[in-house]
């Protein structure tokens, strides 16, 4: 069995004047072997959340402006037959490499071959989450070294569409409470990288089936208030119709508006721990349920009490259902 683990590493505790080498060190166990500066003299001041996939990983990347360069050195010092898919999350951004310069902002993909050269850097505070697929991994993909960079853009079909995807992959990966729930993912991110490397990623919506689901999952999620949402709406999202992604949620074992009420449920599940100032009526309405008695009932059938009597349990620090 692969391992799969999750692990946090940070400049925090490091001495000011020792940081950048710290940062260097660890991210050739990390990610890649690497040069680091920051600008103007600033502290470099950084954090990641790696999590292993046993030979796939993802690495959620946060500081200040700086900037990372894998030089040749590097890549002769310690090559690494990689696909990088990073995603932008904050910070414009700019990646040098030896076809020419791209400009990146927040949503952005960047897809780039570690075995080749590149500056990528980020002139204010960042965060990036970074997929990293070896190339034997992807293995009758059709996908061969080396991998020219391509930058997708967020406001294009194919960037709205993989965006979502990789979006909610990596909170899944980030909140994933053990590591068989990790090990789940790795395959999610070797296909939504697959889609990532379509020649027309930038233009559509295609890509393997893990792509599709990922992006409708992550669709439910910004819309689960809207009482309206239905299965034509996420299809059109996704770029897929209606008969498609049924059938993609049914061979996952649970019909799209079972997933969609589930989700619905957990949603104003947490919402009554967390938000107790909220009436009930006021939890159901932002969780999407058309009326509070509706609501009532899913949930007592769902959880074995109803919602006041959950948040009543939970107040009093007695086991829930």
């Amino acid at each position: 069995m692969q391992t799969c683990s999750r692990q946090r590493i940070s400049t925090d505790a490091v001495a000011p004047a020792e940081r950048v080498a710290f940062w260097e060190a660890r991210s050739v166990e990390t990610t890649v072997r690497l040069r680091c500066a920051t600008f103007d003299g600033d502290v470099l001041a950084a954090t990641q959340t790696l999590v292993r996939l046993g030979d796939v990983r993802m690495t959620d990347i946060v500081g200040n402006a700086h900037v990372i360069e894998r030089t040749v050195d590097c890549v002769r010092a310690t090559p690494k037959a990689s696909v990088f898919a990073s995603l932008v999350l904050q910070s414009d951004a700019f990646f040098y490499h030896p076809g020419g310069c791209s400009r990146a902002g927040p949503g952005d993909i960047i897809v780039y071959d570690t075995d080749r050269p590149y500056v990528f850097g980020f002139p204010g505070p960042m965060r990036q989450c970074l997929f990293d697929v070896p190339i034997t991994a992807l293995d009758g993909a059709g996908v061969r070294a080396p991998v020219q960079p391509t930058r997708i853009a967020a406001d294009s079909t194919g960037g709205r569409f993989h965006g979502a995807a990789l979006r909610q992959l990596a909170q899944r990966l980030l909140r994933a409470p053990d590591a068989h729930a990790l090990a789940a993912c790795r395959d999610s991110v070797r296909e939504v990288v697959i889609g990532l490397l379509d020649k027309d990623a930038g233009a559509h919506a295609g890509g393997p089936a893990a792509t599709h689901l990922l992006a409708a999952e992550a669709f439910v999620e910004r819309h689960l208030g809207e009482p309206e949402l239905d299965s034509v709406q996420v299809a059109a999202a996704c770029g897929v119709s209606v008969r498609h992604l049924a059938r993609l949620f049914a061979q996952r074992g649970v019909p799209l508006m079972q997933y969609l009420m589930e989700r619905r449920l957990q949603s104003a599940r947490a919402a009554l721990i967390a938000q107790p100032a909220r009436s009930i009526a006021q939890v159901a309405y932002r969780t999407g349920f058309v009326s509070a008695s509706h609501f009532s009932r899913v949930f007592r059938a769902r959880f074995g009490a109803t919602p006041r009597e959950y948040r009543r349990l939970a107040s009093t620090g007695q086991d829930l259902p």
